[in-house]
């Protein structure tokens, strides 16, 4: 049996009827045989009504046939909101508190920013870029298509193809020597 102490916590919860059905079965089998808690459930039950009764007295006194004129009547003067604006207003509200940083700090990741962008050219400026002087305009072709082109082979040739997805590199063996082992 639960105590009338512990049971008095859970009788707005049965009032409700938020309690599971063990606890629910306990706290109305104590509320059954003691008078305080059940003063106490009756009590709520009568707050209840009470409360039930008075909004539905005050909502007799309302009058609600203007209201969803008036609504639609909002809705059509209401400027179109800025999707823009309010936006940015939350873009400079997030971030405001950053900018309360002293120069120093600002400083400091400027010059980190310039520095990579600097080593980034720095590193594409100093790669060499091959130059390749091609007297025949068909080889040329091949070239730039990344395309090879074997000429010709003879039976006793032997040829191996690799393939690497990964780096996208193809590599071909081609061996006279009639053993067909890569190199």
């Amino acid at each position: 049996m639960i105590a009338c102490a512990q049971a008095q916590r859970f009788i707005p919860l049965l009032h409700d009827d938020e309690l599971d059905n063990p606890l629910r079965r306990d706290i109305q089998d104590h509320v059954v045989t003691c008078t305080e808690c059940t003063r106490a459930l009756a009590f709520l039950d009568r707050s209840q009504e009470l409360l039930q009764l008075t909004i539905d007295e005050q909502m007799e006194d309302v009058e609600f046939s203007d209201f969803w004129a008036g609504v639609e009547n909002k809705l059509l003067n209401q400027q179109p909101t800025r999707q823009w604006r309010v936006r940015r207003q939350l873009w400079w509200d997030a971030w405001r508190p950053l900018w309360s940083w002293r120069a120093p700090v600002w400083g400091v990741v400027t010059a980190v920013l310039l520095m990579g962008v600097a080593v980034l050219l720095w590193q594409r400026l100093s790669t060499p870029i091959p130059v390749v002087v091609v007297h025949n305009p068909e080889a040329a072709f091949v070239m730039n298509n990344d395309q090879a082109q074997i000429e010709s082979l003879y039976a006793s040739d032997t040829v191996s193809v690799w393939n690497e997805p990964i780096h996208d590199s193809t590599v071909i063996w081609v061996s006279d020597d009639g053993e067909g082992e890569a190199p």
